[in-house]
């Protein structure tokens, strides 16, 4: 087994086939995690004893005042002191955010396996390419505008979004990465903005 690549033996021709079990599937939802803060007088609680805290006091879902790093954006904030402070308190890693809190929520709409370059122009740009003059829609005006690498300030621009990924990837994983065109897992999902516990399920 390496990573979500498992080989199996069929048992007639004793050929080795490659099989590929993967953890999502149409459908599944995912919240996103970022950077967060919450009000500073509840600097010293954890995520979880926020949750904690919440269910001791009878609420049915935690909740808390949140600011949200990404673009400032603010959730059950308050302007009246409840001893829990007056400001933003202290810098919350992305990876500590916990379900409760979460604004994003990402439904999976199709998992597939693919050659790292049958990426199109659009997945490229859904990447997080974007152009010298804003995100232009791939085929309208793309062939006027410069396209840069996805953020990484190397000084490069690219006539495409493919070749401004190519070259994200190489800086990435190595100058042949790209070359290698390795099979790689790729992920559609529509984001709903939302927290995930108030988006239906899957089956819903």
């Amino acid at each position: 087994m390496d990573g979500p690549r498992w080989w199996t033996c069929d048992s007639l021709t004793l050929e080795v086939i490659e099989e590929w079990r993967l953890p999502w599937s149409k459908g599944d939802r995912l919240y996103v995690r970022e950077a967060w803060r919450t009000m500073d007088g509840l600097d010293p609680l954890s995520g979880k004893q926020i949750a904690e805290k919440c269910a001791e006091a009878g609420y049915r879902r935690a909740w808390a005042p949140i600011q949200y790093e990404a673009d400032g954006g603010r959730d059950n904030w308050i302007r009246e002191p409840h001893g829990w402070g007056t400001e933003p308190g202290r810098y919350r890693h992305a990876r500590f955010m916990p379900r409760w809190a979460s604004r994003l929520t990402l439904i999976v709409t199709d998992v597939r396996v693919q050659q790292l370059q049958e990426i199109s122009e659009a997945d490229a740009m859904a990447e997080g390419g974007t152009s010298e003059n804003g995100e232009v829609p791939f085929g309208e005006g793309y062939a006027d505008a410069y396209w840069f690498n996805h953020g990484q300030n190397h000084g490069n621009s690219f006539d495409t979004p493919r070749e401004s990924f190519r070259d994200l990837w190489n800086s990435l994983h190595g100058r042949d990465a790209w070359g290698a065109n390795p099979l790689v897992v790729a992920i559609s999902f529509d984001v709903i903005r939302a927290n995930i516990d108030s988006v239906g399920s899957r089956n819903g």
